[in-house]
Formats: C-alpha cells, structure tokens, sequence
C-alpha cells in the first residue's frame, strides 16, 4: 500500500472501532489506542468482557454504536476476525484494518466484494508514524 494512499486515508477517517480493547496497559491494544486518541481519533472500543477502557463506553458489538464509523481495526486472532468483519460491514464500515499478525483472505475477499478498503498484518499505529516522520 502506498504512503500516499495511507496519507490519504488518515485524513478521510474521524472515527475508529477497535475491536478486541483492553484495559490492560501492556497489551498493543492499549497503548494504540491511546496514540490514536492523542491524534485527535474518536475511538469506539469493542469488547463485550468491558465497560469502559480509557474512559470511553465499551460496545459489546459494532453495530451497537450509534454514529457511523470510519474504521475498524481489529486485534483479535485471525480465526475469530471473519464474522467481526461481517459485522463491521453489515455497519457500513469502510476501512477495514487488521492489526500485525492478524490476516484473513476470506476476509479480504468479503470487503473488496463490498467496495472496501483492506490492510492486513500492520500496525495502524506504526504506519502512522511512518507517514507524521516524512512529512
């Protein structure tokens, strides 16, 4: 993917889902989270396990959320992500981001069949930082 393309889209986004939150300070989850809150992204956590993390309502489900979502990024394991994908789809997400590790060729094929963006096996944050250093 093209830093152009991704400056792009860091631009065009405003609000993100992250699925797989936690409020556990060690894990990649968080400290994403945080970087992204920082840059000013309206993050809308998912985790039916929580509240609230980093003091933002936590939605047991995407489509519980009631304004519309620009992205979703995904930090749960490869096997579980397909149907999370339906759901952000079915809530008209689109970008679709899976986290490093995390790959789904169903799942790519799903959202390039629905008119979405999709990236796979990279970290939001660091392509981020990738895109603020060469500015």
């Amino acid at each position: 993917m093209g830093e152009i393309v991704l400056k792009d889209i860091y631009k065009k986004i405003k609000k993100i889902a992250v699925i797989g939150s936690s409020p556990k300070e060690n894990r990649p989850v968080y400290k994403v989270s945080v970087e992204l809150i920082k840059r000013n992204y309206e993050i809308y956590p998912i985790n039916p396990n929580y509240e609230v993390i980093l003091e933002r309502k936590v939605y047991k489900d995407i489509r519980d959320i009631e304004d519309d979502v620009d992205m979703a990024v995904f930090f749960i394991n490869s096997n579980a992500v397909l149907k999370e994908i339906e759901k952000a789809l079915e809530k008209n997400v689109k970008y679709i981001w899976l986290q490093e590790g995390i790959v789904s060729e169903e799942g790519r094929k799903m959202v390039e069949v629905n008119n979405a963006f999709f990236m796979e096996d990279k970290c939001i944050y660091k392509e981020l930082l990738k895109i603020e250093n060469s500015l």
